[in-house]
């Protein structure tokens, strides 16, 4: 079977290889917080403060996960706010 245009696999989200077994998209925290940028976290109390540049930076972990993470935190959703 040749690919064509209609192709099933063309048609995947680009960082479809990062889906894990539940279908859900992995991402680090950076990269969710970067999807609401209206809402700056101040204290990151939902993460892992002891390793907090793999917890941040590098653990890929899902939405639902990272909304946890953060409902655990201190937040700010002003226009003007500053976080991590």
């Amino acid at each position: 079977m040749e690919r064509g245009d209609n192709d099933l696999f063309e048609q995947l989200p680009e960082d479809f290889h990062k889906i894990d077994a539940g279908t859900r998209f992995l991402k680090t925290s950076e990269e969710w917080s970067k999807e609401e940028p209206s809402v700056k976290i101040l204290d990151p109390d939902g993460w892992d403060r002891s390793n907090f540049q793999f917890s941040w930076h590098e653990e890929k972990i899902s939405k639902e996960e990272f909304l946890r993470r953060r409902m655990l935190s201190t937040i700010d959703m002003s226009k003007k706010g500053r976080g991590v």
